[in-house]
């Protein structure tokens, strides 16, 4: 029985995470909380070509990174790299 409980508990939490929050955890190089210029380049043109208003400094932070994701505006290249 506590096995169960157990197994359903984890279940639970790997279903109510966010598949935005777990690619910006896998997005790539960071410096200062933001997305290298390298590591950044991707997800920005996606922006620009989903006409996803860009961070005005064009660096991507988190919080940034999980509006656009969460926006559908890099929904698919942030996705390949959630897995």
């Amino acid at each position: 029985m506590a096995v169960l409980l157990a197994a359903s508990i984890v279940f639970a939490v790997r279903t109510t995470e966010d598949p935005c929050v777990e690619a910006w955890e896998n997005a790539g190089e960071r410096s200062d909380g933001y997305l290298t210029d390298r590591a950044a380049t991707p997800y920005l043109a996606m922006m620009f070509a989903t006409r996803h208003e860009p961070p005005a400094n064009h660096r991507i932070s988190g919080p940034d990174f999980i509006a656009a994701c969460r926006a559908g505006a890099i929904w698919p290249i942030a996705m390949t790299i959630a897995k």
